[in-house]
């Protein structure tokens, strides 16, 4: 995972973060292309989300600050993102690489003709 196309696709997710808030379909992409497992890919893929909303949490509130509703929500919100990691996690297991990879690519188009849709109805 340590090539120059690994350092092209980076960018280009920092680049999605910072314009769209959504960097996960070119990692998604990326690794799904290379032909990384599905273990491989939730684990990066969740490291990756990690890292890059902590920092754009601290970034936003060293600019901007963030308002005590916005917090208490995130709070509130911290125990159901531990069950979702829990049901992906069980489910991963149970899922097929074959059939994994098709779900990522219906997602992926999903995602891709909802966020064509609403840019040209705005």
């Amino acid at each position: 995972y340590r090539s120059s196309s690994s350092i092209g696709v980076g960018v280009l997710a920092g680049a999605m973060t910072i314009s769209l808030s959504m960097p996960g379909p070119t990692l998604f992409l990326y690794l799904t292309a290379i032909g990384a497992d599905k273990d491989t890919l939730r684990a990066i893929s969740l490291t990756f989300f990690a890292v890059a909303y902590a920092a754009a949490l601290l970034l936003q509130t060293l600019a901007f600050g963030i308002e005590g509703e916005v917090w208490m929500m995130a709070v509130v919100l911290v125990p159901v993102a531990a069950v979702g990691a829990q049901l992906g996690h069980w489910l991963s297991q149970r899922v097929t690489e074959s059939t994994f990879r098709r779900a990522v690519l219906l997602l992926l188009g999903a995602t891709g003709v909802y966020t064509l849709l609403t840019t040209l109805i705005a």
